[in-house]
């Protein structure tokens, strides 16, 4: 009997063995599907944002983007995971620059602006956009909005020329603090100018030729005189000669 009991218990230990090596190798064939099957769609959707990344720069920097290429980019940037908020934002700038005065067009946009940031707080091309949408619409809170923005991200040249024409165009509504963050990056924006296409000075063109441009201009440059100097006869040639 002894000898019948061991044979047995030898069994059920090669029946033991062999599930234990057909789970394994099951955990081995099915995790990775698993893994592949999750990340899929996100590297489908990153592939897709990184396509729209060129067109979206020219159009938010260069302010340029022709018809095809704008349907192009935002058919790439409609995969954007809930979960990413970089590509969110993305998307919504998108939805933002084709929305012109479409009230329903803008809420997408700032519903999609929204979730963004709630995944990336501190991307201030998002704070951005949300002022800029909320401005549109005469929100109250557009000036706190601003102000958060400049918090969030003191100085960003992808987004300065935007916060720049923005605050020169609420210049009359906001308060002394927001006065004070506008017109400290209006002259950083003269500072870090890329002298190869002087992108940041032609910016400042931009936002001098809006209603209350000049008075944040003023406000930038007080008590910098030479600066001061320097920015008038640059804007008096680019105004003369265009170049």
């Amino acid at each position: 009997m002894d000898q019948v009991a061991k044979y047995r218990c030898a069994d059920q230990m090669m029946v033991f063995r062999s599930l234990k090596t057909i789970f394994a190798a099951l955990a081995c064939c099915v995790i990775p599907i698993l893994l592949a099957t999750w990340a899929m769609p996100r590297f489908i959707a990153g592939v897709g944002e990184e396509e729209a990344r060129g067109p979206l720069y020219d159009a938010v920097v260069e302010h340029h983007l022709p018809p095809m290429a704008f349907q192009w980019a935002s058919s790439n940037l409609d995969k954007t995971m809930a979960g990413d908020g970089d590509g969110l934002i993305e998307q919504a700038e998108m939805v933002a620059l084709g929305a012109g005065r479409d009230q329903k067009a803008l809420a997408k946009a700032l519903g999609l602006v929204t979730q963004g940031i709630a995944q990336a707080p501190a991307n201030p091309r998002g704070w951005t956009l949300l002022c800029e949408i909320k401005a549109q619409s005469g929100s109250a809170d557009t000036i706190s909005c601003l102000d958060i923005g400049f918090f969030v991200a003191p100085f960003d040249w992808y987004v300065s020329r935007r916060r720049a024409l923005l605050a020169a165009r609420l210049w009359p509504l906001l308060d002394m603090n927001v006065r004070d963050g506008a017109a400290l990056r209006v002259r950083q924006m003269w500072e870090s100018d890329f002298p190869d296409d002087h992108r940041s000075r032609m910016a400042l063109y931009d936002v001098f030729l809006e209603a209350n441009g000049s008075e944040l201009l003023r406000a930038g440059f007080a008590g910098h005189i030479e600066e001061l100097r320097a920015i008038n006869a640059w804007l008096l040639h680019r105004q003369m000669f265009g170049s």
